[in-house]
């Protein structure tokens, strides 16, 4: 993890120059961010309060996702539905074009951020023999050598719902150093260096004690995460939850216009 995030500090500081007066522009709207900005960096997420642009993703995503919601015959094994086409929403473009959400990633990695993808998906209740998919189990994202995700609940979210879950600090090596011992910070994989998927108890072996953050909450609930940093999806046993993600990368992706 640690030569990764070095990598992306040295591509970082390539793209400032390359796009100053984008960066010049972006460097207005700290101050406003800095308590959002310190959390990120420090715990590897933070909340974002919901906007008149969640509402109408909620609505938009609800409506266009609707024809899924009764259809059980036809799940695939792991319960998970992926909606397609939600880049042309217009409150998937208002989002991602938002000013100060675009400001907040552009600073948390440290350059002009590109929105990468897009995901809007729900997961259903399953039989409780079915092995738990690589999203439910702890792992690391690797779409860049920086990330940053945007994800929104758009049902509500409780823990017969499936929440998203993150182990603070997990996304740095100066995050691991704290909730780790030096021996078990050599473990590849507990530093990152090995990808793998990992359950509870795995995770436990490792040497991580810390509780993770569960997001539970109304639909509309949006954090920000760095998903260098351990998460998984806990699986749903009562109720569906379909959820939206945007993600930001120093590498170019699609764009909205």
């Amino acid at each position: 993890m640690q030569t990764r995030n070095q990598l992306a500090d040295i591509y970082a500081g390539v793209l400032r120059k390359s796009n100053a007066q984008a960066w010049e522009q972006i460097l207005k709207h700290k101050s406003l961010l800095l308590r959002a900005l310190n959390q990120l960096q420090e715990e590897g997420y933070v909340e974002v309060v919901t906007s008149n642009s969640i509402e109408e993703l909620c609505a938009e995503l609800l409506e266009k996702g609707s024809i899924f919601k009764g259809d059980l015959a036809t799940l695939p094994p792991d319960g998970k539905v992926e909606i397609p086409d939600i880049q042309d929403l217009k409150s998937v473009q208002k989002i991602s074009n938002d000013r100060m959400l675009n400001a907040l990633a552009s600073l948390y990695l440290g350059a002009p951020a590109h929105v990468y993808d897009c995901q809007a998906w729900w997961h259903f209740p399953v039989n409780p023999d079915v092995p738990s998919s690589n999203a439910q189990l702890w792992h690391r994202d690797r779409d860049d050598l920086a990330v940053l995700k945007l994800f929104a609940y758009v049902t509500d979210v409780d823990m017969s719902s499936g929440p998203h879950a993150f182990v603070p600090r997990s996304h740095t090596d100066h995050g691991l150093k704290t909730i780790l011992t030096k021996d078990d910070i050599s473990n590849p994989k507990a530093n990152g260096l090995s990808h793998c998927f990992m359950s509870d108890q795995d995770l436990q072996q490792l040497g991580y004690r810390n509780v993770p953050k569960i997001w539970q909450g109304p639909a509309g609930t949006c954090f920000l995460e760095d998903t260098r940093g351990l998460h998984k999806a806990l699986i749903p046993t009562g109720q569906p939850r379909l959820i939206f993600s945007l993600v930001w990368t120093l590498s170019p992706g699609f764009r909205f216009l």
